[in-house]
């Protein structure tokens, strides 16, 4: 009686056992939860654009709050992701208005099961559902005005600012520290990313080109002006879209691709800046190839360079070294320079790198027999060394003429011509009662050269009511060669040899490619047709 009964409580509760269970597999898409919303004035009903929304939330109670920043777009409305978490609030903040703070609804965060029976419940069709979504409506903020005798207060600190397509960041109102240069404050702003290679993300496009008090003096290399420019220099940021000239030749203004661009104005005027930066990291890590557990790793990089409206040229360097018995050198140095005019219709730039790279790796092992019968102690040795060299050039030319809206030519050229060498040798001994027995050394030494050479031209022209044309040719050229040497020694058989066990030359790999497009742009889509012939 004890067990039917039991085994009837089992089965009517088997399927909150199952959906308990279910909840910790519950696939990655459900751990967030994304919420929208819109901000609006709460006696105008009208959207506040770039309101700042700062989503604050812990995991557990004894977990320090984590603060994520958001910024609304032009219409007041926002969309952010949050963790599956039940310890959440956002706070908005606009200026001229009072911080609206709401918590955040557990009812998104809970997991419900559409179980209405327990015996009537199919296990096999049983799901839990999942709110990750979460509509917060209307958020209404009421105005912070204070009036003292007929004097209006309003104390808010303006970080953003909208005018008309463009954003204005102001610098100053950011807490700064001593020091800092432009990408430090940077990546502390709302909805602005810098990722590791130092490329700069607003709103997830990226920055593409940078201007200086409204001048080209950096042309595209936004990293450069960022780290060179101190953060207390910056009295304004301006970042805005505005149109690739080249695809404006091809696609038409309706069509074009808009590239983003971020304007600093300082608070003093540069006709010519002369900035970089420098890196310096050193310590220890931990490589499991290798007997060590530990090697020491030093590396230096810089950058420095000239820069002016019509004229930029940078030098750069780095030397990266690692210790034995895996021991790794790296040395590289560059020139880059670029003559252009003020609106970087017309340039031609020049660039050379040259790269060094050392690499040696040695073992040793060792085996010991403990004495028999036979012998009263055998040795068994076996070292390895491997050695590899390699220097490469690197060059190249580029050059670019536009004339807006009616035609473009670009063009560049790039080459890269190397040597490469590697030795490697293997010995083994072995040694019985302090007479050795036998003895194998292998030695191979091998050197090859790359040559790699390719080139682009592309001209586009704009026919008008017709349509557009571009015409693409491209080449490449790769040519290898290699030759090795192999030495053996074997002490056993009293000879020594010495041969060629390789040697070849590559042909040369040609390819050509030419391609014509034409491009016809409608109302509300382009059409277009091309042509393309390959040779090699």
């Amino acid at each position: 009686m004890n067990r039917s009964f039991y085994l009837l409580f089992f089965i009517l509760w088997l399927p909150y056992f199952g959906v308990a269970q279910a909840e910790p597999g519950i696939d990655t898409q459900f751990k967030q939860i994304t919420y929208t919303g819109k901000i609006v004035g709460a006696e105008t009903q009208e959207p506040l654009p770039f309101a700042q929304i700062n989503h604050i939330y812990k995991f557990t109670d004894k977990d320090s709050l984590i603060v994520r920043n958001f910024i609304a777009d032009k219409d007041g409305k926002f969309e952010f992701q949050s963790p599956r978490v039940t310890n959440n609030r956002i706070e908005v903040i606009c200026l001229g208005y009072k911080i609206h703070t709401r918590i955040l609804s557990e009812a998104g965060n809970q997991i419900r099961n559409n179980i209405t029976g327990m015996i009537e419940v199919d296990l096999n069709k049983q799901h839990p559902q999942i709110y990750n979504q979460v509509d917060l409506g209307i958020l209404k903020l009421t105005p912070d005005v204070q009036q003292l005798d007929e004097v209006v207060v309003k104390a808010r600190i303006k970080l953003f600012e909208m005018s008309g397509d463009t954003l204005m960041v102001f610098p100053k109102n950011i807490k700064q520290f001593e020091g800092e240069m432009l990408a430090d404050i940077l990546k502390r702003l709302p909805n602005f990313y810098v990722d590791k290679q130092g490329d700069i993300y607003v709103d997830g496009k990226k920055i593409e080109r940078a201007m200086l008090n409204n001048k080209h003096i950096f042309g595209e290399d936004v990293r450069t002006m960022v780290t060179s420019i101190m953060a207390k220099e910056a009295g304004l940021i301006k970042v805005y879209d505005e149109i690739d000239e080249i695809s404006e030749i091809l696609q038409g203004k309706g069509f074009a691709r808009k590239r983003k661009v971020m304007n600093v104005i300082t608070f003093k005027d540069f006709d010519m800046f002369k900035g970089g930066e420098v890196h310096l990291e050193s310590g220890r890590y931990a490589d499991k190839e290798t007997d060590v557990k530990q090697q020491t790793m030093h590396h230096a990089s810089g950058k420095i360079g000239q820069y002016a409206t019509n004229f930029r040229i940078a030098v750069e360097g780095n030397t990266t070294e690692t210790a034995l018995p895996q021991r790794k050198q790296e040395t590289g140095a560059g020139i880059n320079a670029e003559v252009s005019t003020s609106d970087l219709l017309k340039l031609i730039g020049f660039n050379y790198n040259y790269d060094k790279n050392d690499q040696e790796q040695e073992s040793r092992t060792e085996q010991f027999y403990f004495p028999t019968a036979y012998f009263d102690s055998q040795i068994a040795e076996r070292s390895n060394n491997n050695q590899q060299n390699k220097n490469m050039h690197k060059f190249g030319l580029a050059g670019k003429y536009v004339k807006k809206s009616v035609f473009s030519l670009t063009g560049s050229y790039s080459g890269d011509v190397g040597n490469a060498s590697s030795q490697s040798q293997v010995a083994s001994n072995l040694i019985k009662d302090g007479e050795q027995l036998s003895f194998l050394q292998q030695i191979r030494e091998c050197n090859g050269r790359n040559d790699k050479h390719s080139m682009m031209v592309d001209m586009t022209k704009s026919l008008k009511e017709l349509g557009s044309i571009q015409l693409n040719l491209s080449g490449n050229m790769d040519q290898k060669s290699e030759e090795g040497v192999r030495e053996d020694t074997s002490y056993s058989e009293g000879l020594a040899e010495k041969q060629i066990f390789n040697t070849f030359k590559k042909n040369p790999y040609y390819k050509m490619d030419a391609k014509l497009t034409f491009q016809k742009n409608l109302k509300k889509f382009a059409v277009g047709c091309y042509s393309l012939i390959s040779y090699g």
